[in-house]
């Protein structure tokens, strides 16, 4: 998993992975064996960098999809297991995604797909 995650980072950072970062990554899966603590922290921020920016999409995809489900079903979701902690943004949520700049936007995002 490790190896993963910075075998992607590294294509992320400069569209694609030499074959000598790949051979550390493969000689130990867990912690690769970098050469000198410059090189481990430039990993560690790659690594850091995509995780983050993983998160952000993820993290993006998820509130479309609530979004979506919420204006078919036009009730809100059950604040159960992970969304017991978010019942008290609900509102302000709806709100944001009502505005009327939100609706520019996505009357603008639109046409611009067409």
């Amino acid at each position: 998993m490790v190896e993963d995650i910075i075998r992607e980072a590294n294509r992320e950072a400069d569209g694609s992975v030499d074959g000598e970062a790949d051979a550390l990554v493969m000689e130990k899966p867990m912690a690769p064996n970098l050469r000198s603590q410059t090189e481990m922290d430039k990993q560690r921020e790659l690594v850091k960098k995509w995780a983050l920016q993983k998160m952000g999409e993820l993290f993006r995809q998820w509130k479309k999809r609530l979004w979506a489900t919420y204006k078919k079903d036009k009730k809100p979701p059950k604040f159960e297991g992970y969304l017991a902690k978010q019942e008290h943004n609900w509102d302000a949520f709806v709100e944001c995604k009502t505005s009327e700049d939100a609706e520019a936007l996505s009357k603008k995002k639109q046409e611009e797909c067409k």
